[in-house]
């Protein structure tokens, strides 16, 4: 019983493709957006927050920790403030 479920459980997964992502390719995903968008970050600086998480959570569509992915961000943003 316990193994059907299972397999339903791994199907169910499988057919909505909920994988996580790995870090790595948040990453990647975050640095692409933030090149992207380098100028926006210059002007409205951490303000830009809210405007690059709706195009990165979009991406990454549900599949990493929303708070994972902010932290990240304002990472990357406060350096790009600093240059």
């Amino acid at each position: 019983m316990i193994s059907n479920d299972s397999r339903n459980i791994n199907k169910a997964i499988e057919t909505l493709n909920l994988y996580k992502i790995e870090k790595e390719k948040m990453i990647k995903i975050i640095e692409k957006v933030v090149i992207e968008n380098k100028e926006i970050i210059k002007k409205r600086k951490l303000y830009s927050l809210n405007f690059l998480m709706g195009i990165i959570m979009q991406e990454l569509r549900g599949k990493i920790d929303g708070n994972i992915v902010s932290k990240t961000v304002k990472e990357r943003i406060k350096k790009i403030i600093e240059m």
